[in-house]
């Protein structure tokens, strides 16, 4: 359950649009790992990995 205004904006979005939503989780998973976000993050070590080619 979305409890913000903005949050309840992306939920609605994903359901109407899921293309767009799928191409804005991408774009923001994006950035926080090319800005090292997720570097001490266990359960992201994979996905750390393949984004870095490794």
């Amino acid at each position: 359950m979305a409890t913000q205004r903005a949050s309840c904006l992306e939920m609605a979005g994903g359901r109407h649009a899921p293309a767009l939503a799928d191409r804005r989780l991408r774009r923001i998973l994006a950035a926080r790992l090319a800005a090292g976000d997720l570097d001490a993050a266990p359960l992201a070590a994979g996905m750390v990995g393949r984004h870095r080619g490794r």
